[in-house]
């Protein structure tokens, strides 16, 4: 690097996440690997939907299934999703139930 020229910087955006908590798969399977592949360049935007999906709903929360209705999002991508925004500090899973399925709701910041 020339001197007097640093390196810029690029900042990320909210849901990209330079270090997941453990990476995809779940599962070092082909099925998975497959799935985790196909999905790969999608997954932030999902991430993203999921996201503002369950800041939404404010102190409510809302249960994966109730994601897969106000969002059209299939369940399984629901519970990725879910796991890398539990896994970045973004939601919680409460002890309340509703329908059969624990509410999630955003932390405040």
């Amino acid at each position: 690097m020339a001197e007097g020229r640093r390196k810029k910087s690029q900042q990320l955006g909210l849901f990209d996440n330079p270090r997941p908590r453990i990476g995809a798969p779940a599962q070092p399977v082909a099925t998975s690997i497959a799935a985790a592949q196909a999905i790969a360049e999608i997954a932030p935007t999902l991430r993203g939907k999921v996201y503002q999906a369950i800041a939404t709903t404010g102190d409510r929360g809302a249960t994966r299934n109730e994601l897969v209705e106000s969002t059209g999002i299939k369940l399984q991508t629901i519970c990725a999703r879910v796991w890398e925004l539990t896994g970045m500090g973004l939601i919680y899973q409460t002890d309340e139930s509703r329908g059969g399925g624990k509410v999630l709701r955003a932390r405040r910041c």
